[in-house]
């Protein structure tokens, strides 16, 4: 294909966007379908081949592509709300992004739920990833391969599993059962994407990530760090980082 027929083909295949930068590259049958409004910015690469990408809004959607963000093929990105992707975003094959349930689940007459999804700059989703309304992924997070995200991922952080949950790093995996739950604060820290471990007595009331899918999160990653098997109800009534740390002493204790 000549420059200007790739020119030509490109055009063609964003007629129906509302907003289009400077060279952009559409690589296949990109599909789209407008309704309501869809920009994108400079430099973006949308690869629809050998899978078409569907670029879709709804007559109140609003879908914003960054400059030099690239988006893989087979994406299906459906924006009855709002979704802002940010610049150099690299957005993986078969990605999902859906900021609307279209439908309630009891009644499929009635409007589901919807929330803004945003995705901050240089933040990476590999293959597969979905990603539900209502989510806010930080500038440069990482989002593994498969994993589905639903709610805040803070700044940096890298995620995997369904839901997405934050990855702990090697040097808290401690071997040394002798550090017991004086590490918890850590895990706690990393799992909610807090700058710093936060006291004993910090009550769950004061760190807004810690809800019931936070709770969720909280309970995997302390299993994954300490080797335990938790209980889950038993996670879920702490109040404070003092009841983590005495669960997973007594946990550490019945495994020793």
């Amino acid at each position: 294909m000549t420059a200007l027929s790739h020119r030509i083909s490109t055009a063609r295949a964003l007629r129906r966007c509302t907003m289009v930068g400077q060279d952009i590259v559409v690589e296949g049958p990109l599909h789209v379908h407008n309704l309501g409004r869809i920009s994108i910015g400079d430099g973006v690469l949308l690869r629809s081949t050998p899978v078409t990408s569907h670029l879709v809004t709804g007559p109140r959607g609003d879908l914003r592509i960054g400059h030099r963000t690239q988006i893989g093929h087979g994406a299906s990105i459906a924006s009855h709300h709002s979704i802002r992707i940010g610049e150099d975003v690299r957005i993986g094959a078969f990605v999902t992004l859906i900021d609307t349930d279209f439908h309630a689940a009891d009644d499929h007459a009635a409007d589901g739920a919807t929330g803004m999804i945003e995705i901050g700059d240089g933040a990476r989703l590999g293959p597969r990833v979905t990603v539900l309304h209502g989510s806010v992924i930080g500038a440069g997070a990482i989002i593994e391969a498969g994993s589905v995200v639903k709610g805040q991922v803070a700044a940096g952080a890298r995620l995997r599993g369904n839901l997405a949950r934050r990855v702990v790093p090697d040097d808290l995996h401690f071997g040394d059962v002798a550090l017991g739950a004086a590490a918890v604060p850590g895990v706690v820290a990393y799992t909610f994407g807090l700058p710093l471990p936060p006291a004993a007595g910090t009550h769950r009331d004061d760190i807004a990530q810690w809800d019931s899918l936070g709770t969720l999160n909280l309970l995997l990653s302390l299993e994954q760090t300490f080797g335990v098997t938790l209980a889950e109800d038993s996670i879920a009534t702490a109040r404070t980082v003092a009841d983590l740390m005495e669960i997973v002493r007594k946990a550490l204790a019945v495994s020793a």
